[in-house]
């Protein structure tokens, strides 16, 4: 009975959750590698969706546009290496696409409330110091 409705079904009876699990990978990407450059015509185009139909999509299954999610994933790699490495801040930036320190630094103040040197230090005094690999 459910392969013969299935095999009924429509192409475009798919779209929806064929997008939505797009999405959800293209998310799984943006938060693997959050400094590489990314239009919203390719987001778009990597989901199969018209620009607008996806900026709807993004924005429904991530509660932010994909400009602002991927800041938030640039943020919180930074804040990570930040906790766990000794890049230098510069090396930072460029990791996560920040091609400013300055715009980087001020921005990051305005997410965490701390610059960057503060917040590795403070990450280092309440026992998020690095890990060193051995």
């Amino acid at each position: 009975l459910v392969s013969g409705v299935l095999a009924r079904m429509d192409e475009h009876d798919f779209q929806p959750f064929h997008s939505d699990m797009m999405i959800e990978r293209l998310c799984a990407d943006i938060r693997e590698d959050p400094g590489r450059e990314r239009t919203i015509a390719a987001l778009a185009a990597e989901c199969g969706l018209p620009v607008n139909s996806f900026l709807k999509k993004f924005r429904a299954a991530t509660g932010f546009s994909p400009y602002r999610y991927i800041l938030n994933q640039r943020y919180a790699l930074a804040a990570r290496l930040l906790e766990e490495t000794q890049m230098t801040i510069d090396a930072i930036c460029e990791q996560v696409g920040f091609r400013d320190r300055f715009h980087f630094s001020r921005e990051f103040k305005k997410v965490y409330g701390i610059p960057p040197g503060g917040y590795r230090i403070s990450a280092a005094s309440c026992g998020h110091g690095f890990k060193r690999a051995q």
